[in-house]
């Protein structure tokens, strides 16, 4: 009888997994790492440590193909310029002054056609503003897409000027008017800056002399079906007047360009304003794509409307046709790299940009080429070709601050596991830092049948405990036959104060004393048993500041407080740690037993995860001495902590551990 293999087990994703996975993949280098480099990382972190290659494989897999993927990821695709056919379109045209080519969409995706339009205009005309320009903005996709792929520094957006083209003054918005202008202040409103973003909607009061720049989107009109598009935003009703083939700006144009009337009820600058802007060498630039669109372009050329034109290669070679005769496109040098260029753009389209994406496979179906040469011109597309550079951007944006602050952790501290918690106002971080390091326990003993763990002792790791919920918790881990926990620090003192691992241990092993069916055995550190086999170990980080544990400890032993905050930067296990990472005595030896901070380095360097629990930016300092010896490899703590622990990370002073 032949046997099923048994099918393995992978865990469920949570949206730190997805977010984890694709910033090793996508967020470091230009292009995507390979996925079994990113595999070896995911291995080093403390989640996916116990996973066989098959479930870490699976396990990103499932992360890219996950729908919540398509929030985090963002991929910028930067369509290639057809230079020939631009020329060969501006011969045609000497009014022009600049005419951008890229590959058309229409035959696989007509709907994303604007957006490439929009995207191209932006890319080549962003980096050619001036302070002090005056930019007029018109309505449509294209415009909205040029709008939103604008990438311009605060501080030359602080001094231009941007005027709305159109504007409708009905109270429903229909997207005939200001919306696009009204967009970009949106996006840049929180631009810290000193002035605002200066936006303006009144169109018929412009004057030519106030526009550098204009960029309006070419539409084609024709009577039925076209009636429809124009109606699409809402129910605003506009006549098309007989003979119309173009509208610009809410300007119905004939054939030979002249002007037929405005689309009513919206108000438009006056064509004279753009066509006074062409005369004087300002900058009028229109998008248009598609076949379609070839004769509206020429009827807005006609009428002295445009000096820059973006479009694509099926308007061009349309708008060549119709005015050159006997133009062919095999007449253009270079055909086969531009096929080259377009079918690289079309590949990364349909499978970063395409909703749904698509396949290898299924774009090799699509395109009618071998798998093997989309893998190829999907890998171009990212790395770039030659002299060409790359036409896909992929970053990785994070679902919250807290974890882009847990992966800089990571990165930065080079950590098997960090957790950032978001602290509400008025709450406490330490018991939310007490209940993340609580869900990191129940992390690592998933799946695990017998488990020892060390905690040392604080107020965070007390919120941890209380956190835990022992005994009634167990139920979350059915697999869990034997669980040891170790006080790591036993305190003799004859006043209890409440925050010594043996105290917080003890009050835990009298809540446990009703378990029959699991065994929890709870046990006080003694002097010689450092040879005691710990799976994992969380504690907390002492400072000499008032109402701080270490604090207590200290005035209750009589210990010169002032002096010791002199000398060390932070302690753990009631062990003192200098700011440049050298463990150094207190004073409470003799009188509190407490695990060697050596072998914490042992477990550190055996890869044992040692988490450090803390809360408030003032423990920065005692965390990076602890850094430099190196006594964790593992952080729960809260954002302030997590930000001010980067910030001194990137100072010139930081230096890295030295080895132990």
């Amino acid at each position: 009888m032949r046997q099923v293999a048994k099918r393995q087990w992978t865990p469920s994703l949570t949206e730190r997994d997805i977010y984890r996975v694709l910033a090793l993949r996508y967020g470091v280098a230009s292009a995507p790492r390979p996925r079994r480099e990113v595999m070896e990382q995911l291995r080093q972190l403390l989640p996916y440590r116990r996973l066989s290659a098959h479930q870490l494989r699976r396990l990103m897999e499932r992360a890219i193909s996950d729908p919540r993927s398509e929030a985090l990821l963002q991929v910028d695709i930067t369509p290639p310029r057809d230079d020939l056919l631009g020329e060969a379109v501006r011969a045609a045209f000497p009014s022009l002054q600049e005419v951008i080519v890229v590959p058309s969409l229409e035959h696989l995706d007509p709907q994303e056609v604007p957006t490439y339009l929009g995207i191209a205009a932006a890319r080549s005309f962003e980096g050619r503003f001036v302070g002090g320009q005056g930019i007029g903005l018109g309505y449509g996709r294209a415009i909205h897409a040029f709008v939103t792929a604008l990438r311009l520094p605060p501080l030359l957006l602080a001094h231009l000027q941007f005027f709305a083209l159109t504007h409708c003054p009905k109270a429903a918005i229909s997207g005939w008017g200001a919306e696009n202008l009204l967009q970009l202040i949106a996006d840049y409103w929180t631009l810290r800056s000193e002035r605002q973003l200066q936006g303006y909607t009144a169109p018929t009061q412009l004057r030519a002399e106030r526009l550098h720049w204009a960029f309006v989107e070419i539409d084609a009109v024709r009577q039925g079906d076209e009636r429809r598009r124009l109606n699409a935003f809402g129910t605003l009703s506009a006549s098309i007047p007989e003979g119309a083939v173009a509208e610009v700006a809410g300007h119905f144009l004939r054939a030979d360009g002249q002007w037929l009337g405005r689309l009513a009820p919206i108000e438009s600058v006056p064509l004279t304003v753009l066509r006074r802007m062409v005369e004087t060498g300002r900058n009028v630039v229109g998008l248009a794509g598609g076949a379609e669109k070839a004769p509206a372009v020429l009827a807005a050329l006609r009428a002295g409307l445009l000096s820059r034109l973006v479009t694509d290669d099926r308007c061009a070679a349309t708008l060549l046709e119709l005015t050159v005769p006997r133009w062919r496109m095999a007449d253009v040098p270079s055909r086969h790299q531009w096929w080259e260029a377009s079918q690289r753009f079309f590949a990364a389209h349909l499978r970063y940009r395409h909703q749904p994406r698509l396949s290898v496979s299924a774009i090799a179906n699509r395109l009618r080429l071998s798998p093997k040469t989309v893998r190829r011109l999907l890998e171009e597309a990212r790395q770039g070709k030659g002299e060409q550079p790359p036409i896909v951007r992929l970053t990785v944006e994070a679902p919250s601050e807290a974890m882009a602050l847990e992966l800089a952790l990571l990165r930065t501290f080079q950590l098997q596991e960090a957790r950032v918690v978001t602290v509400a106002t008025g709450e406490e971080g330490l018991q939310r830092v007490g209940e993340e390091a609580a869900q990191l326990f129940f992390d690592l003993a998933r799946d695990q049948t017998a488990l020892t763990v060390g905690f040392g002792g604080g107020r965070t790791v007390g919120a941890m405990l209380r956190a835990l919920r022992l005994p009634t918790s167990l139920a979350r881990l059915p697999k869990l036959a034997t669980l040891h926990l170790w006080a790591l620090d036993s305190n003799p003192l004859p006043k209890a104060i409440g925050l010594a691992a043996h105290t917080l241990i003890a009050a835990l092993a009298m809540r446990c004393l009703s378990v029959t069916d699991r065994f929890i055995r709870c046990f006080a550190y003694q002097e010689g048993q450092e040879a005691m086999a710990l799976d994992a170990v969380f504690i907390g980080i002492g400072v000499f500041a008032p109402s701080e544990t270490l604090y207590l400890y200290a005035q209750e032993v009589g210990l010169p407080v002032k002096e010791l905050a002199g000398k060390v930067a932070g302690s753990t296990l009631f062990q003192g740690i200098s700011a440049d990472g050298q463990i150094m005595p207190l004073g409470f030896e003799g009188r509190v037993k407490a695990l060697p901070l050596e072998r914490l380095q042992r477990l550190v360097q055996e890869g044992k995860p040692v988490i450090v629990l803390a809360s408030g930016a003032h423990k920065a300092p005692a965390i990076l001495a602890a850094h430099r010896a190196q006594l964790f490899n593992g952080l729960v703590v809260d954002c302030d902590l997590a930000a001010a622990l980067l910030r001194a990370a990137a100072a010139p002073t930081f230096n890295a551990p030295s080895s132990v």
